[in-house]
C-alpha cells in the first residue's frame, strides 16, 4: 500500500479490464460485406474504396487506397464465408469462394466490433 492510501482502496491487484471481443456470430457478416464490396471491380475507384473501407480498420483502409479495382480478378462471390481460424481471442480468418478463386479475409476485434485487417487472393486454376 502506498503512503496515504487507505486499506482496500488501491487497485494494484486489479487486472486492467480489456474490452470483450464482439460476438463470434458477427464476424462472418463483416466478411460477407467486405467480399461483396471487394468484387465490385466495375465501380469507380473512389466508390469501390468507400464501400470496402466500411468494414476495415484504419490502417488497412489506407492501404486499399492504392488498389485499382479494375485489377481485382473476381467479379462475383460464389460462396459463404467459411472460418479457417474461428473467431476467438479477438482474431479470425475466413475464406470466401469467388468466380475467379479464393478470397482470404483476416479480421480483428477493435473497439467491440470485427474489422477487416487484411486480405489475400488465390486464383483458381482452370
Amino acid at each position: 500500500m502506498a503512503a496515504g492510501e487507505r486499506p482496500g482502496t488501491d487497485d494494484h491487484d486489479q487486472a486492467s479490464a480489456l474490452p470483450a471481443p464482439p460476438p463470434a456470430a458477427q464476424a462472418a457478416p463483416v466478411v460477407a460485406a467486405f467480399a461483396a464490396a471487394w468484387v465490385r471491380s466495375d465501380l469507380p475507384a473512389t466508390v469501390w474504396w468507400r464501400d470496402v473501407a466500411r468494414t476495415c480498420d484504419e490502417g488497412f483502409t489506407e492501404a486499399l487506397r492504392t488498389v485499382d479495382p479494375a485489377r481485382v480478378p473476381a467479379t462475383r462471390v460464389t460462396g459463404r464465408p467459411v472460418a479457417t481460424q474461428a473467431p476467438s481471442d479477438g482474431a479470425a480468418v475466413y475464406e470466401v469462394a469467388t468466380d475467379a478463386g479464393k478470397l482470404t479475409v483476416t479480421l480483428a476485434a477493435v473497439d467491440g466490433r470485427w474489422v477487416v485487417t487484411g486480405n489475400d487472393f488465390v486464383r483458381s486454376v482452370n
